[in-house]
């Protein structure tokens, strides 16, 4: 009797097993009715959004952005003209962005630690010098104009003895395809020596005359008449505008 009962036990499995395996072969076959796509199909199926992160980047987002680095209390933009040189003419485009003034020596480090904190910002975001826009080595003054694709900025920051203030600003702009068209190129010897002229490397020296261009580390290197024995300093200009100064020394330094 029970020997009947486990025969008929694996006859059922064996249906069951042969029902389930019928079942599966059909839902294949009902699977691949439809055709697989093809590399192309799948590489269009897959594809987001092919515009570079720079193309995304407009006046609004840097301005936003820029507020909440500096922590600046206003959704007001301001408005102002900047003065920018082409190859044949200076132009005057309105820019929109932030004037700020604060007393001459009340919070002059505060002002110009905002002023840095833009600049860094700028240039990670891929800001770079115009070759027709050289910044101002104007004493107590510091001018950059820069740009990425057809957005250009003006930030600067300087005293105003009339006023008796120390103002920064920041103006950005939609740029004519006058200026657009031109193609960006290395950091100009005029531009780099004025960078230097108003950093800590004429501290201790004047900067010579001779300079030249690393082409692979995109620095220049402006010889400094600084009297080290065993050394030939030079200021070395970085294109984020940062300095520093390499003394290029040998042998034992004497202090």
């Amino acid at each position: 009797m029970k020997k009947g009962v486990i025969i008929i036990i694996l006859v059922l499995l064996i249906i069951l097993a042969g029902a389930l395996i019928l079942f599966r072969n059909n839902f294949n076959i009902s699977r691949n009715d439809s055709p697989s796509p093809t590399p192309q199909e799948t590489t269009k199926d897959s594809k987001t959004d092919t515009s570079s992160e720079d193309s995304q980047i407009t006046i609004d987002k840097v301005l936003s952005d820029v507020k909440e680095i500096v922590e600046w209390e206003t959704d007001k933009y301001s408005r102002g003209t900047i003065l920018w040189n082409t190859e044949n003419e200076e132009l005057k485009l309105e820019g929109i962005g932030y004037l700020f003034g604060e007393k001459i020596g009340s919070n002059e480090m505060k002002l110009q630690e905002k002023h840095d904190n833009i600049r860094v910002y700028l240039r990670d975001l891929g800001f770079e010098h115009d070759k027709y826009n050289v910044a101002s080595s104007l004493f107590g003054t510091e001018r950059s104009i820069l740009k990425l694709n057809n957005i250009g900025c003006e930030l600067y920051i300087r005293d105003n003895e009339i006023k008796g203030s120390t103002d920064m600003g920041l103006l950005c702009t939609d740029l004519p395809e006058k200026v657009t068209s031109v193609m960006p190129e290395p950091m100009s010897e005029k531009i780099a020596r004025s960078i230097a002229e108003t950093s800590e490397c004429t501290e201790s020296g004047a900067l010579k005359d001779t300079a030249i261009y690393n082409e692979s580390t995109k620095t220049w290197w402006l010889d400094l008449d600084i009297d080290k024995p065993g050394c030939n300093p030079a200021c070395v200009v970085f294109e984020d505008e940062s300095v520093e100064i390499n003394w290029r020394c040998t042998g034992l330094i004497e202090d």
